[in-house]
């Protein structure tokens, strides 16, 4: 039987038994490998494989097509459910490359010593959710089923409800929806983990995960200087750029982990522990026929395992614990010397300073008294670089943005209030004249957007243009 016919018959075949498990379609985009050498062949996006009573989320693209968006909020939806599963892992290191791999490689089967490549200099952009320069080709963004997708692969990663831990490793950059994969459990941060909010340039809004409740609210699950200044504005409208320890300083980042060899050994230790059903440290009772079921005796022990390993595998929380794993032995005999205090890590942030210096700016009420206030900071080269990135933005973003912000950070919110408050707005975004100029002009370009010149066909030339009209009618 001819090869293609072949193929279209396993793809009905798997079609018809993705619907007899309940599951749509689009799951089928999420494979557990990946093939080269066939031009008629498409490599996916992300895949999973199994490792142990792991599965491994494997990130082969920074943009998800609409569909596979879909499948892969299904799929981790799913798996965080399966008590024969230890936890679900999402990890990046350099070798994940589509065009060099034969498929996916877990750290520990790697050639290589796992995660070298923590060592280069290169970083790469791992995660955006995805990709809107093929959004606007496609002719996608006039529906925007995508950011239904996006808003579900979010709610999956985050799982209020749902069993198994999951934990990301996001070695490179992460922007926008891309942090929809950095919510769950877990997220140790390498040192070439950074995040970026983009879409502002780009004539859009934010992204439907539910930036604008968390953003406002950097800092406050842990009590961190953060909490006390206007990071958000930095992100979401500055520009800036959060290295590894602003995302821990700010509570975006749980954990730290520095050393090369430690995506192999999480992977492999996760792998290796007993699924959530089998987490057992005490016998269940013994029940009589007719009995009522006995608590689970045993529920307040599941995933400790997989929060100790974590433990092990970082150099220090968010919440300010240290763990020093590397910690310089001591030239003195600590048994003998009581009083000496305990060794202590400095941790820093540069976003988190910068903050805190231009906080009288960044807490303006208004866009135009923030904008106005930066202009006005006498000799800082830091307000002049935040003044820069905000005149290279879509005014109407801007106040769109800046009013998602402020309505986000009101008590009575909630993240879902607010994703479905930035799903409506970014729909309307994708539809408006700013976008679709600005898409046209990179694709005119040759579609690589960090690599075309300055964009300055905005409707509006300054954000005081922008009538509270206009605004409204992005909120309607």
């Amino acid at each position: 039987m001819p090869t293609a016919r072949l193929t279209k018959l396993r793809a009905k075949e798997l079609v018809n038994f993705a619907k007899r498990q309940g599951a749509p379609p689009a799951a089928l985009s999420i494979p557990g490998e990946v093939k080269y050498g066939n031009k008629n062949y498409e490599t996916a996006g992300a895949a999973i494989k199994q490792i142990g009573s792991c599965r491994r989320v494997f990130l082969l693209k920074r943009g998800l097509k609409p569909v596979e968006l879909e499948g892969l909020a299904y799929r981790i939806g799913a798996l965080s459910r399966n008590e024969a599963l230890s936890s679900i892992l999402i990890a990046t290191n350099d070798s994940d490359d589509v065009e060099t791999q034969a498929m996916p490689t877990s750290a520990i089967d790697s050639i290589d010593p796992p995660a070298a490549g923590f060592f280069s200099t290169d970083i790469r952009h791992i995660a955006a959710g995805y990709d809107p320069i093929e959004i606007y080709k496609t002719g996608e963004y006039k529906n925007g089923s995508f950011l239904d997708h996006l808003r579900d692969l979010a709610l999956a990663c985050r799982g209020d409800s749902s069993k198994i831990p999951l934990v990301t490793v996001p070695h490179g950059l992460v922007t926008d929806g891309g942090y929809a994969l950095c919510m769950g459990s877990y997220v140790l941060a390498t040192m070439k983990t950074s995040f970026e909010i983009r879409n502002a340039s780009r004539g859009l809004s934010l992204d439907p995960i539910g930036l604008s409740y968390f953003l406002p609210r950097l800092g406050r699950e842990y009590k961190l200087k953060a909490a006390d200044y206007n990071v958000d504005i930095l992100l979401a409208l500055g520009g800036a750029t959060a290295n590894a320890m602003d995302l821990m300083e700010t509570g975006l980042a749980t954990h730290y982990i520095d050393s090369p060899a430690a995506l192999g050994t999480l992977e492999n230790a996760l792998g290796s522990l007993d699924s959530y059903e089998h987490q057992a440290y005490a016998r269940k009772p013994v029940t009589s026929y007719g009995d009522p079921p006995p608590r689970d005796v045993n529920m307040k022990y599941k995933n400790i395992a997989v929060a100790n390993l974590i433990h092990l595998a970082s150099e220090f929380e968010s919440n300010g614990q240290g763990f020093f794993n590397d910690a310089p032995e001591p030239e003195y005999d600590p048994s003998l010397d009581l009083d000496q205090p305990d060794w202590e890590l400095e941790r820093q942030s540069d976003l988190v300073d910068m903050a805190e210096r231009l906080q009288g700016s960044l807490g303006q009420k208004t866009l135009s008294g923030l904008v106005t206030s930066l202009q006005k900071v006498p000799n800082d080269d830091e307000a002049k670089t935040v003044v820069q990135r905000l005149n290279m933005n879509s005014p109407l973003a801007m106040r769109v943005i800046f009013r998602l912000l402020k309505t986000g950070r009101e008590p009575q919110q909630t993240l879902e209030s607010c994703m479905d408050r930035e799903w409506k707005v970014q729909k309307a975004m994708f539809n408006h004249d700013d976008f679709l100029r600005w898409a046209e002009h990179v694709s005119n370009h040759g579609g690589d957007e960090t690599n075309v010149p300055p964009f300055n066909g905005w409707k509006h030339k300054t954000p005081t243009d922008v009538s509270p009209k206009e605004v409204d009618e992005i909120f309607k």
